[in-house]
Order: C-alpha cells, then sequence, then structure tokens
C-alpha cells in the first residue's frame, strides 16, 4: 500500500460537521442561560411586587382601621367620572396617645406616609386636632413628624368608599404589573 492511504485524520466535511455540532450545541447553552436569566428576574420582580404589594395593604389597613377621624373625602365608588377616587389619604391616627395624622400620598413611583401633628405657637409640645382654635381664634400650626417612602414600584393608589374603605393599589416593575386591593371597615369612625 501507498503512504497516501495509510494516513489517518480526518476530512475537511468530518472537520466542518464537528464544527458546526459544537456550535449549535453553543447556540443552545447560551439560549438556555439566556432564558433562564430572564425567567429568574421576572420571578424575581414579581416576588418583590408582591412583597411591597402585601405589606403596603398591611400597614394602610391596619393604621386606617384604627383611624379616629378621616380628614380626606372619600367617593362612595370609583366608578362616578365627576368624583373619581384620591390617590391620597388623611387621617387622625388611633393608636398613639397623642394626637397626629396620617398622610399615605403617591410621589412618583411612590407611596410617601408622612405623620402630621397640630400645634399652637403657645405650647408647641402639645399636639391639638387640626380643627381646634387658640383663644385668639387662630387655627393651629402644622408640623410634619416624619416623612418617609413607604412602598416603592406603585403605578396608581385609590381610595374609595363609604361605611367601607377600598384601598386598591397597581404596582408595576419592568413588564410585571401586578394589582392589590383591600377593604377596611375603621372601627372608630
Amino acid at each position: 500500500m501507498n503512504k497516501i492511504s495509510q494516513q489517518k485524520g480526518f476530512t475537511l466535511l468530518e472537520v466542518l460537521i464537528a464544527v458546526a455540532t459544537v456550535v449549535i450545541f453553543l447556540v443552545v447553552v447560551v439560549t438556555f442561560y439566556s432564558s433562564s436569566q430572564g425567567f429568574y428576574t421576572s420571578i424575581t420582580n414579581k416576588a418583590e411586587i408582591d412583597q411591597n404589594g402585601r405589606v403596603a395593604l398591611d400597614r394602610m389597613a391596619r393604621e386606617l382601621r384604627q383611624a379616629e377621624q378621616l380628614v380626606t373625602v372619600l367617593p362612595a365608588t370609583d366608578s362616578d367620572p365627576g368624583n373619581p377616587p384620591p390617590s391620597s389619604l388623611y387621617f387622625r391616627d388611633g393608636h398613639e396617645d397623642t394626637i397626629q395624622y396620617i398622610q399615605y400620598s403617591l410621589s412618583g413611583n411612590n407611596i410617601i406616609r408622612a405623620v402630621h401633628v397640630y400645634s399652637f405657637a403657645s405650647d408647641p409640645s402639645t399636639y391639638v386636632t387640626k380643627e381646634e382654635k387658640d383663644i385668639n381664634n387662630n387655627p393651629p400650626t402644622e408640623s410634619i413628624l416624619s416623612s418617609s417612602t413607604f412602598a416603592e414600584f406603585v403605578d396608581e393608589i385609590q381610595f374609595f368608599g363609604a361605611d367601607v374603605i377600598t384601598i386598591r393599589l397597581s404596582l408595576k416593575k419592568d413588564a410585571q404589573e401586578v394589582p392589590f386591593e383591600s377593604k377596611v371597615k375603621p372601627r372608630n369612625l
């Protein structure tokens, strides 16, 4: 036999098939990894939105349930175009021994929780209701004790209802949007 036919090696066709197989395998692996990352990000966003929504509704419902006075006038339903539900709620807190007012409002994509107090210049350490007048018939001065971001990724918030107050939230992050709703019957109103 001659030396050329006895040499072993790969033909050009075999090398091309091997390279194509490796390339296809790598494309499948990269595609799988990419879709896994997308799925992980989607699940993480949904979990974060769910957690934000649950915590926000739980705290708002708990504080609203103890409210002494509802300052914000709420429409009875969410379907009256002439009287749409507000995206802010202001009420007198019933949890504290001191007279405080809590305000939940939407600022951008965050719910802001602010604690307000009222006092007279003659005695700024004694808190009074916002309707009280001093001996000269002057209203009290309002101060904000604290203000902080309470929930993130909030696309919309609505408050409505007469006897039972509905809190409706819509949270959105990237393409994930999750609606939340809770009904609260205040005990002290």
